[in-house]
């Protein structure tokens, strides 16, 4: 199988912890910082006559293990407040009926529900389903579906964050970010966040000295250059 020609490019902004080139011409040493897009390796390996000018070149599709330092950062912003829902304990009951592409609800009607009359937030609601699939025999089920609609009736307030809800939520996202990494192969080497305080709302950063993989592949540029011409 024929392997197409290519560089070895950053995806980040770090530096260099480690290099090793299987294939193709090292452009950077370890230690060094590099930018986002800048080639690692190339692909296009020089001929040297006996003169040590160069004659000729082919290209490689180059091949090789780089690892670099990267600072990698997250922002979730959240409000002062938020919208808490809360039961009330007023409840409603009723049946659905799902035939095909057909749906029917059936639901008593909220004026017989005590203390809530014609008063009631239709948004208010909130609604469960146990639905079984109806059948012949043991094994011969039909498009139909019955079940029981559970609803009951909540109180809507707003409520800030306590402080060990605002940690909470700082330890959640700061989880959800680490394992993204850790899913491309990224070891975090140091893991710090904080949250910020506005008139408007809180704001949670983070920040991670991460090491792990950085190059991907990309046509080499001198060839992407005569084809463009």
């Amino acid at each position: 199988m024929k392997e197409d020609p290519c560089d070895l490019v950053s995806d980040v902004t770090g530096t260099i912890t480690y290099i090793m080139v299987r294939q193709g011409i090292p452009k950077v040493k370890k230690g060094e910082e590099i930018q986002q897009g800048q080639v690692l390796v190339s692909g296009r390996v020089p001929v040297i006559g006996d003169d040590e000018q160069e004659i000729s070149a082919f290209y490689v599709q180059s091949q090789g293990e780089i690892l670099a330092e990267t600072v990698e950062t997250y922002e979730k912003e959240l409000p002062l407040t938020r919208d808490v829902r809360y039961p009330t304990g007023r409840k409603r009951y009723g049946l659905r009926l799902i035939a095909g592409p057909f749906s029917f609800s059936f639901l008593m009607p909220e004026c017989l529900i005590p203390e809530l009359g014609k008063n009631g937030n239709k948004e208010n609601w909130d609604y469960t389903a146990d639905m079984i699939q109806l059948k012949l025999f043991s094994n011969f089920y039909l498009p139909l579906f019955v079940g029981k609609i559970a609803g009951e009736y909540m109180t809507v307030y707003e409520k800030g964050y306590t402080k060990e809800e605002l940690e909470q939520t700082a330890s959640e996202t700061n989880r959800q970010f680490v394992e993204k990494l850790r899913e491309k192969g990224v070891q975090i080497l140091e893991n710090n966040d904080r949250i910020e305080k506005s008139v408007s709302g809180y704001r949670i950063k983070g920040e991670m000295v991460a090491l792990g993989p950085i190059s991907q592949c990309r046509p080499v540029e001198e060839i992407s250059k005569e084809s463009e011409e």
